[in-house]
Parts: C-alpha cells; structure tokens; sequence
C-alpha cells in the first residue's frame, strides 16, 4: 500500500540512485535485497525500515537526513520564509541599540495581540 511519506522517500531514493549512475539492480546487491524490493520502495509501494535506508544511504554515498524529504511547504510557508529572511537582512544593518528598541517594540505588539 502506497503512503505519501513513501512516495516521497521513494522518489528520493530514485532521483539520488540515478544521479549516482546505480541501477536498480546494483543497488539491491549492495543492500542485500532484491531489485523488486529496490523497485517497490522507489515506487512507494513498501516503506522500508530505518536499517534499510541507512544501508541505501550509504550504498548511494551519501545521509540518511539527504533521502528523507522535508514536508511540503505551502506557498504560505515560503511567504512567510522569504519575510522573514527579508526581516532578518534590514535587521542585520541596524546598530545595536536600534535592534533593541526593535526587539522590544516586537515584544510590545505581540503582547498586545494576545489581549
């Protein structure tokens, strides 16, 4: 049974072995599994255990952090990021007593807000 979490990481898992030039089939002897196995997991059809992906990860050279995609971000989510590093940039050109008036004035409308 496919999850998204497995497609995901299937996918990944794809996208990593064909950018490393490893077949299937390659793979699957480093792992000590079969090329079906190999195969269902890309597809998202099995979600292998963690011992598994640690011995794909290492297999394709490189983490385990690498082959497990980030949640999706919502266009609000990379609005939100994007703000806040544009924030993060004026802020970073302030001297340092500017930033604490600016801390505090934060502070004061947050605190305002949970009225």
């Amino acid at each position: 049974m496919a999850t998204e979490l497995g497609q995901r990481i299937g996918e990944r898992i794809r996208q990593v072995r064909e950018a490393a030039g490893i077949t299937q089939s390659r793979l699957a002897v480093a792992v000590e599994k079969t090329a079906v196995s190999i195969s269902n997991i890309e597809r998202g059809q099995v979600l292998p255990g963690l011992v598994t992906l640690e011995a794909i990860a290492t297999a394709l050279g490189t983490s385990l952090r690498e082959l497990i995609p980030r949640a999706s971000q919502s266009a609000d989510d990379d609005e939100t990021s994007q703000s806040a590093q544009d924030i993060k940039d004026q802020v970073a050109r302030l001297g340092k007593s500017d930033r604490k008036i600016l801390t505090r004035l934060i502070r004061l409308m947050l605190a305002d807000g949970e009225h």
